[in-house]
């Protein structure tokens, strides 16, 4: 069973610099070889994953690219393909370039070998950095790490590790009862409970507000200064500690309802739908539906309900 766990971890300066670059470098890849895609599909040709590949590494690289691990130029050619195939069965759009400025920061590493990537002394050592990366807590697992995404938000690094597990989460359910949950816009009821579960959307209300008056000091700003990037970080910090209420309540809920009951039935809503009505829009929108349906999917697979 492959399980992911995303943790926090602390680079030094050094470490900074060469994320920095790693992260460039996979956004790089990314960009050449969708470009690469783009001329050879123009011209007639089917290209996939592997014909990009090996058509940029024979006549396209680049020196400089030694600097970094080829893992990682693998991994966004992978994820560009993967792009174009979710175009072709007509599930997104067509892929576009990737931003510096707007584009997430991020970059993938796959096992290879036991060195890869491995953890010790609450340490992340990965292609390139010798004495590992401070992470703020060890995996909760026992299992081989098959990836290893780094990411950047709000100025803080994470590290989300795949791990291939052979630990069971399967327990006896037959004895437990059914249940029946309605989603409405801040509060869960529960066909088992008559007073139901309040969300923490009201009480995030303040920190709304606080987002109005960044996202309004941040319009005046010129982009690119120093101010503009303060205010920047600071708005990109408010929306992760939003996030971060609201994924810890869901977990706590969620686990909740895997934990006493066997049988979960949850209505499906159609969101779309109730976003034309401009009076409650913005309330759905931060009511956590597609979150919750997505959380209870993940553990009901897991524990078997």
């Amino acid at each position: 069973m492959l399980i992911s766990q995303k943790i926090r971890i602390y680079p030094n300066k050094t470490m900074v610099k060469q994320l920095e670059g790693m992260f460039g470098y996979s956004r790089y890849s990314y960009n050449v070889t969708l470009a690469l895609w783009n001329e050879m599909y123009d011209n007639g040709e089917r290209p996939n994953e592997r014909t990009v590949r090996n058509r940029y590494k024979q006549t396209m690289k680049n020196e400089w690219e030694t600097e970094y691990t080829p893992n990682i130029f693998d991994n966004a050619c992978k994820d560009m393909a993967f792009g174009w195939d979710m175009f072709f069965k007509r599930i997104s759009r067509r892929p576009k370039f990737k931003s510096k400025r707007k584009s997430k920061e991020s970059f993938t590493i796959n096992r290879k070998n036991n060195s890869t990537i491995r953890i010790k002394n609450g340490r992340l050592f990965l292609p390139k950095f010798k004495y590992g990366i401070r992470m703020s807590e060890n995996i909760k697992y026992d299992g081989i790490i098959k990836l290893c995404t780094i990411s950047k938000r709000a100025n803080q690094y994470y590290t989300s590790l795949t791990i291939d597990t052979n630990e069971e989460f399967y327990r006896s359910l037959s004895t437990l009862p059914s249940v029946g949950i309605d989603a409405n816009i801040g509060h869960f009821n529960i066909s088992e409970d008559i007073h139901g579960f309040n969300t923490p959307l009201n009480n995030l209300t303040p920190l709304y507000e606080r987002i109005s008056y960044y996202q309004k000091l941040l319009s005046r700003k010129v982009k690119g200064s120093n101010k503009y990037n303060v205010v920047k970080i600071k708005l990109q910090k408010l929306y992760l500690k939003i996030q971060n209420i609201q994924d810890d309540w869901l977990h706590k809920f969620t686990s909740h309802i895997i934990q006493n009951y066997h049988k979960i039935c949850i209505e499906d809503l159609n969101v779309k739908g109730m976003l034309i009505n401009r009076k409650i829009s913005k309330k759905i929108s931060r009511s956590m539906f597609y979150r919750f349906k997505m959380f209870l999917q993940y553990k009901c697979n897991m524990y078997g309900n």
